[in-house]
């Protein structure tokens, strides 16, 4: 059951002129003031009073975007902090509550950046409002952390500034009742409603009545839920708040169709349907309240008036674009049909539902592997860059070395120069004496050339030697060079193969993950069908739900199979299809039936969720088929499944029983059952065919090829 409690924070405070004209003639009055600042205050006020008592969001969040543009526009820091809270507050009743709680934090922010408004002990209480509705926020998403740290603040500034310690102790008391200790937000909440009765602080005592009659309901004490319920409604009524009084009428309803007091149910529902008509377009609450209307409806029989509500609710949906509600608004019609005992209305309805539980399932599937898709880009993205900017280190290193290498180089040829421009100097003057010395040398000339020629060629060696020395150097730091950067090379790779690996395993946890909460969902959902079976008397109803049971049982085994197996995606088919048959032998059992199952694989094959499924799904609705009808006449039932191999990577699926087979032996060419049909269903799907034969009893064959993952 659900209870109706959205965050009720608080207004901000009106000036007692504008709280007392008349909305339209103050619409009217600010559109002609020339103050812009006092213009900026009144579009605040308008925004409140729109979302309060007109219940009109459109026109609020209006009339809150003209304050906030007009504050930034003239720099009206006061204006911009009080537009930025009216547009939060507004945004949070239309249920978009993250969106909500970045406004509040800009609105802190402004507050708490700016000097002007720190000081103006006018705003101290409105600072404090922001931080318990931030809380209030954050508890309802649920974020407890969070919600508690904005509490606490709050709870500091009221001391520090002595006002507002009320709305801090009705903020702790929600936080409280979220983590489910009643105790203390039983205390908090009579705190708060103490102080607000003191301080005769309307909006916030009806709240507080609101969750201390919440805290009643929980505690299944209806009576006291009753009294604080009402009591909100009057308060909220005094206060002349729309909003409040119509939480409080729907709550009312909601507990009088819990106690099946469904005359009073019915009047507080109807009470709340004539508040909410002031806004039309207000399609959310329009859509829970005739929710909460057909449930006492159909809980009071009147089924005609129950489909009609019905229909409205899948209007109010498709308006929406809501495909689960479309889905739940299907299932109030299906629910409505079947009590009225209109089947083909029922079946229609039971199709639409099963084609958005398509939808939805597709949709799921698709943004999974979307976030997932994004997930491995972002990360490959920055390994990228890594890598890049690994390169252009070892690129930055390498132009380094040789600009140094070019450099020595240099200095070696001035050097080389220096040396051959001294040896030419001293030729000269060797020259000069020879030839001073030529007269009395004549003699030693033969030896002096001889010598000359000595030294040319001991110049050479010198040379020669010098050279091959660099060239050796040269020649080794290639060497280090090259073998420093494949070192660099092997432990880059080293490292990024194990970053691979590290992934791969990080995405069989994910993949096994995954597997493991479908399988848990739709074990959820498998539950939900048996204690909505166990609590219906109409036994074709029963049978829809244990056909359902079974199919979606036959899914889970299968995510079941793959999150336990240490295989990527791969199913045993005999183990999943042995499993499979083992549950359904144990349900049809337990109602006296006395059957022998057997499976004959001749494969040994493996496959994917693509092929699994299908087949399991037929095996499903065959064998059930085969439990339903084929034993009878009580003799020992024999069921036998056999698959084998038939060449060019094809299959061959038997599904054979000692009953006494279809009638006239023959297949219908025209399914005229569900199960038929989604046997046909599932071998279109595996792009098999489908052919039956009387064998002692009756013989399905499906002949497919396994489904590729992709």
């Amino acid at each position: 059951m659900k209870i109706l409690i959205w965050p009720l924070l608080f207004m901000l405070p009106f000036n007692a002129f504008t709280q007392n004209m008349n909305l339209d003639s103050l619409v009217r009055a600010t559109e002609n003031r020339k103050d812009d600042t006092t213009k900026v205050l009144n579009l605040v006020s308008i925004t409140n009073r729109y979302r309060t008592e007109k219940i009109d969001y459109p026109n609020a969040k209006k009339y809150a975007l003209q304050a906030l543009q007009l504050s930034d526009k003239i720099h009206f820091p006061k204006g911009s902090f009080k537009s930025t809270i009216a547009l939060g507050y507004v945004t949070r009743d239309m249920s978009f509550h993250l969106d909500a709680i970045e406004l509040l934090k800009k609105a802190i922010g402004i507050y708490e950046t700016n000097k002007e408004l720190v000081t103006d002990g006018g705003l101290h209480v409105t600072h404090i409002y922001t931080y318990t509705a931030l809380a209030d926020l954050y508890t309802y998403l649920p974020d407890y952390k969070n919600a508690q740290q904005y509490a606490f603040k709050a709870l500091e500034l009221s001391e520090k500034y002595d006002i507002g310690i009320g709305q801090c102790w009705i903020t702790l008391s929600i936080i409280f009742s979220k983590q489910k200790n009643m105790a203390e937000a039983q205390n908090y909440g009579l705190k708060a409603k103490n102080y607000f009765e003191q301080h005769h602080a309307l909006d916030d005592l009806a709240r507080t009545y609101a969750f201390l009659a919440r805290y009643a309901y929980t505690a299944e004490d209806y009576p006291h839920a009753v009294d604080y319920y009402l009591a909100s409604y009057q308060t909220y009524k005094e206060a002349n708040s729309l909003f409040g009084m119509r939480i409080a009428l729907y709550n009312l309803a909601e507990i009088y169709l819990k106690t099946k007091d469904y005359i009073k149910a019915n009047h507080y529902i109807d009470e709340t349907l004539k508040i909410n008509s002031v806004s039309k377009d207000d399609v959310v609450y329009q859509y829970y309240i005739n929710q909460l209307k057909f449930e006492i409806i159909l809980g009071n029989k009147e089924y005609a008036a129950a489909i009609a509500v019905g229909n409205l609710l899948v209007d109010f949906a498709i308006k929406e674009k809501d495909q689960r509600k479309q889905s739940a608004a299907y299932g109030n019609l299906f629910s409505a049909y079947m009590a009225a005992k209109d089947t083909a209305h029922a079946f229609i309805m039971g199709e639409k539902i099963s084609a958005l539980k398509d939808s939805l399932y597709n949709a799921d599937m698709a943004k999974g592997t979307s976030d997932l898709a994004k997930k491995y880009e972002t990360e490959k993205k920055e390994q990228q860059i890594s890598f890049l900017d690994r390169e252009n280190r070892l690129n930055q290193e390498k132009l380094n070395k040789e600009t140094q290498l070019s450099l020595a180089l240099k200095n070696e040829n001035l050097l080389k120069e220096g040396k051959l421009y001294q040896e030419h100097l001293l030729g000269q003057a060797l020259e000069r004496e020879n030839n001073f010395k030529k007269s009395e040398l004549a003699q030693e000339t033969l030896l002096n050339k001889t010598l000359k020629s000595e030294n040319s060629l001991l110049e050479r060696n010198s040379k020669m030697e010098s050279l091959v020395r660099w060239l050796m150097v040269a020649l080794l730091l290639v060497f280090v060079s090259f073998g420093l950067n494949y070192f660099l090379n092997y432990r880059r790779q080293k490292q990024d193969n194990a970053k691979i690996l590290k992934q791969s395993e990080e995405l069989k946890v994910l993949m096994s993950e995954v597997h493991h909460r479908v399988k848990n969902n739709l074990q959820i959902i498998v539950a939900m069908l048996r204690m909505q079976a166990r609590g219906v008397d109409n036994k074709v109803v029963v049978e829809a739900l244990v056909n359902s049971e079974n199919r979606l049982q036959a899914i889970a085994m299968v995510h079941e199979k793959l999150y336990k197996s240490g295989t990527r995606g791969q199913v045993a088919l005999k183990d999943y299809l042995q499993e499979l048959m083992d549950v359904l032998a144990k349900q049809y059992q337990q109602m006296g039936q006395t059957f022998s199952c057997s499976i004959q694989d001749n494969t040994a094959l493996t496959t994917n969720l693509d092929t699994a499924i299908p087949l399991g799904l037929i095996v499903n609705e065959l064998v059930t088929n085969s439990f339903k009808y084929a034993f009878h006449d009580n003799k020992k039932g024999e069921i036998v499944l056999q698959l084998n191999a038939t060449g060019n990577s094809g299959y061959q699926l038997q599904i054979r029983d000692n009953g006494p087979g279809l009638p006239n032996g023959v297949l219908p060419q025209k399914a005229t059952s569900l199960g038929l049909k989604l046997v046909r269903l599932f071998t279109e799907q595996l792009n098999g065919a489908l052919s039956y034969a009387t064998n002692q009893g009756a013989c399905f064959t499906i002949d497919f090829k396994p489904v590729d993952a992709g």
